[in-house]
């Protein structure tokens, strides 16, 4: 995707793919035409190109007034494929967001993520009793595809019940700087426009430009004094984590990273201790006497060190070590 703006007074050449051109012409939804729309037109058609645009306006100037003068070409054998829409808020800008999709292939618009069963948190006697119960109630079949697809069923709608399973609800970012404050004004700023999109006066146009300019103003206070706050805090004495943790939240990062799932050949580990313990048995293989013979390898392989690196790398002698510690000042080391 190419995106290209050229003013009005700038000439271009029909290399051009998607532009915001400043050309009006009935193509892509404006009453009139000029010069630049009759050029634009002459490329598209020259071209094989199809405009996207569905006749919404993409601008909104200066003067109060509603243009068309954003435009999306696009191929005419990917343009059955696309689907063309504008946001209905500015945000902040001039120009209406364009939302371009392109539908490539089948999507599953109702796929849920996968959830995973905590056997560790299951309720055994529980779910003995429903498979028990239901397996009584339900007749057994006489074909073996069904008896399997009953059997099955009895198993997944009874762990359902007494076993706990994950869960992938989505976490919004935190963004420190918001408050109440200016939700708020955001929702004053958009019912301002809304009311002046229903009814296009100059007194509707002029408290939405009052309540667009105080939201903004305030959302620059709120960062400025939000990053103000972070730099105080800031010193020799502050705690580095806490200062990284900061710079995530600034950045929008989730402050949780936790590992709440691993999967391995022999199944699913969700206890957090399982989890560790697996970590540590890996680490501790890697790291055992067994791969020292690998180590040894690769060690005899790679290029021959200099002098101060082997002299670094020998082994620390008993007078090293006793004259290391005759330095150190404190009341935990010591000889013993």
């Amino acid at each position: 995707v190419i995106c290209l703006y050229i003013p009005p007074d700038q000439h271009f050449t029909t290399n051009d793919i998607m532009q915001a051109t400043s050309g009006l012409s009935p193509i892509w939804g404006s009453t009139t035409v000029n010069s630049r729309g009759k050029h634009i037109e002459n490329v598209i058609l020259s071209s094989n190109l199809i405009s996207l645009n569905n006749g919404s306006a993409t601008h909104f100037s200066t003067f109060s007034t509603f243009s068309h003068v954003d435009v999306t070409l696009w191929t005419d054998t990917l343009a059955a494929k696309c689907e063309w829409n504008i946001l209905d808020y500015l945000h902040g800008s001039d120009h209406f967001p364009i939302i371009l999709k392109v539908h490539l292939g089948p999507i599953n618009k109702y796929y849920k993520p996968k959830n995973i069963f905590k056997t560790d948190h299951a309720d055994w006697v529980k779910f003995q009793t429903l498979c028990r119960d239901k397996c009584d109630k339900s007749p057994t079949a006489v074909n073996p595809n069904q008896e399997t697809a009953r059997i099955t069923k009895i198993i997944r709608s009874a762990a359902n019940v007494s076993i706990l399973q994950t869960n992938h609800s989505k976490t919004s970012k935190n963004i420190p700087w918001w408050n109440k404050q200016l939700a708020s004004l955001r929702t004053k700023k958009q019912t301002a426009w809304y009311d002046y999109k229903r009814c296009r006066t100059q007194e509707k146009l002029i408290c939405f430009k009052k309540a667009n300019a105080y939201f903004r103003r305030s959302v620059k206070q709120a960062k400025r004094k939000c990053l103000e706050d972070f730099t105080l805090k800031i010193n020799p004495s502050s705690n580095p984590r806490q200062i990284w943790a900061d710079l995530k939240k600034l950045a929008g990062s989730p402050t949780t990273s936790a590992i709440r799932c691993l999967n391995l050949p022999s199944g699913h580990l969700t206890n957090p201790l399982d989890i560790a313990e697996e970590f540590v048995n890996h680490f501790s293989n890697n790291s055992s006497d067994n791969n020292s013979s690998t180590l040894s390898e690769n060690a005899s392989m790679s290029p021959s060190m200099p002098p101060s690196a082997k002299q670094i790398d020998s082994s620390v002698q008993l007078v090293e070590f006793e004259y290391a510690l005759s330095g150190v000042s404190g009341k935990t080391p010591g000889l013993d």
